[in-house]
């Protein structure tokens, strides 16, 4: 099969959308839960809810710091795996250009 794809200047891939779907609302409920507890951590240090736009004050090892780390990572997963997904062409072997 590949000599022919190559020979042919023919590729056929899946695209599995089923599993990046599934992917992205795993990724999507676990970065709900985590600004969950972002949004449950500013609450606890002021009722005003505007308190968690404003600087930190450079604590990086609380809990809060962990939650940011956490959302950091789960987020650029997110971003790739969407990005990815999105410029997934719905024509197998068309596949010109992804996110990096």
């Amino acid at each position: 099969m590949a000599a022919f794809m190559t020979t042919n200047k023919t590729t056929i891939f899946r695209r599995f959308d089923d599993i990046h779907v599934r992917l992205l609302l795993h990724l999507q409920d676990e970065i709900s839960g985590l600004e969950k507890q972002l949004l449950d951590s500013d609450l606890d240090r002021d009722p005003d809810p505007d308190l968690g736009l404003e600087c930190e004050g450079g604590d990086r090892t609380g809990a809060k710091a962990n939650v940011m780390r956490e959302l950091r990572k789960a987020m650029g997963e997110y971003g790739t795996f969407i990005c990815i997904y999105i410029q997934l062409p719905e024509v197998p072997g068309l596949l010109t250009m992804l996110c990096v």
